[in-house]
């Protein structure tokens, strides 16, 4: 049995971008959801794949794929890995489709009013709810579509943990960017609906990556209550329960408005600001000013380096194929 050249963290984070398969894609739901299957098979069974994570993970819940009416993308999507060697399960939840204007403008874009938490208050015994705990209502959209998805079984994601909950048994959300946001708070949604027990898993851990911010410091702490980091290794991405970013990635420093505002010279002086940038921080500052967003629980971010263009005449951020792109929309239309 190969085991892979991945530590455990990398091989969750390849889960995650393996969510992503039927990204750009289009067809009705059934199309992508077997699409997205075949994408999951060939992947795993890879040669190649399996020189870096070993060949013993299995699709074990899912896909499952969210279609909104109307649509002819993949909106959301989520799937559960489980590697039978280790024990471990991954729900691993997609990022945003660029091509889908459900996912910019209802789950990544809306994030205010801020949203009173709904999903319950249920901890575990010895611990108390924080007050005003509070999440983005876009984030809010896109948890409640998680809750909802059921596999080609009519089996939800709650359902099956229950199924298979072990104490010999971990389990780890991931995803990137927009699902950077959602997994810690689906993770948390289903504690505190009391449709997920730790108690019953030798571990729960969440693995996020580039994530905006998915609500305010009540909900840093109460994710802080439920997943403390937990470092376990010496390189800086081992570690549970943190936020994993790029010091050069723009989606980390939303909504929070003391990192907004760094957003115009994250790549000067190479990449200069540019006039229209200041306009782009000012809708996305006005967006969320007021909102009290706090980035989850992070080591800091890992250091980018801005590598000058070749070929290239000089540029300003952003540049204009950005312009036109799904960061624009998000930030520039009210």
């Amino acid at each position: 049995m190969s085991v892979g050249t991945f530590d455990p963290w990398q091989q969750v984070f390849t889960m995650s971008m393996l969510a992503n398969g039927d990204s750009l894609q289009k067809g009705n739901i059934s199309t992508l959801v077997g699409d997205l299957a075949k994408v999951l098979q060939t992947d795993l069974s890879d040669a190649g794949f399996q020189a870096l994570i070993g060949n013993s993970w299995e699709v074990a819940w899912g896909p499952c794929v969210y279609q909104n009416q109307a649509d002819n993308v993949e909106d959301n999507a989520m799937f559960v890995a489980h590697n039978t060697a280790s024990n471990m399960y991954v729900v691993a939840i997609a990022a945003t489709n660029p091509i889908s204007n459900f996912d910019i403008f209802q789950e990544d874009k809306p994030v205010k009013p801020i949203k009173a938490w709904p999903y319950g208050q249920t901890l575990p015994s010895g611990t108390s709810f924080p007050a005003g705990v509070a999440i983005a209502p876009g984030t809010s959209t896109g948890v409640d579509i998680l809750r909802s998805m059921q596999d080609q079984t009519g089996q939800s994601l709650a359902v099956f943990l229950q199924s298979v909950q072990s104490t010999a048994a971990t389990l780890v959300f991931t995803g990137h960017s927009l699902g950077g946001a959602l997994a810690p708070t689906l993770a948390c949604a289903l504690i505190t609906q009391d449709d997920l027990d730790p108690s019953q898993w030798a571990h729960v851990y969440v693995y996020p990556t580039a994530g905006p911010t998915p609500g305010n410091a009540g909900f840093v702490k109460l994710f802080a209550t439920l997943f403390p980091q937990t470092t376990a290794g010496a390189q800086p991405w081992q570690v549970w329960n943190s936020l994993l970013w790029n010091s050069l990635d723009l989606v980390p420093h939303a909504w929070n408005s003391t990192t907004l505002s760094e957003i115009a010279k994250l790549y000067g002086p190479t990449v200069p600001p540019g006039p229209v940038i200041g306009v782009v921080l000012l809708a996305a500052q006005k967006n969320a000013q007021n909102q009290g967003y706090q980035q989850l629980p992070s080591n800091g971010s890992l250091p980018g380096t801005v590598v000058p263009p070749d070929n290239l005449p000089p540029l300003t951020f952003p540049v204009p194929p950005l312009l036109s792109g799904p960061i624009a929309k998000t930030f520039l239309t009210e």
